[in-house]
């Protein structure tokens, strides 16, 4: 991997504030943290609506991809149908330069897409 490719990976500007959330400094969620049958190992960015951690699927042992949506957005119906429709068009999708959504749902209010 280039060098200047994990500079942008947990900067100031994919990161809230440390004070915002109860999991990593600026996350939601943090390492070590279990959400259904994935594990969080670490936090890998953010963006305006969700975060995205690197998460081990605790039977199978593989490492993934699991996207959120922020708790601001995941309280409002609409935008939870949105992430849900998202999910299931991502789970149809088969093409070798497009993600595969493995799994998805909503633990605790923590809606999630696993890639």
């Amino acid at each position: 991997m280039p060098p200047d490719i994990d500079k942008s990976i947990g900067d100031d500007k994919t990161l809230l504030r440390a004070d915002a959330t109860q999991g990593e400094p600026g996350y939601t969620l943090a390492a070590g943290q279990t959400l259904g049958q994935y594990k969080i190992i670490r936090a890998l960015g953010r963006g305006g609506m969700g975060e995205v951690y690197e998460a081990e699927h605790t039977v199978f042992g593989s490492h993934l991809a699991l996207k959120t949506i922020l708790p601001a957005f995941s309280r409002s119906p609409g935008f939870r149908e949105r992430f849900e429709q998202e999910a299931k068009l991502m789970y149809r999708l088969r093409h070798e330069n497009i993600v595969h959504c493995q799994d998805a749902g909503n633990i605790d209010g923590v809606c999630y897409l696993v890639m």
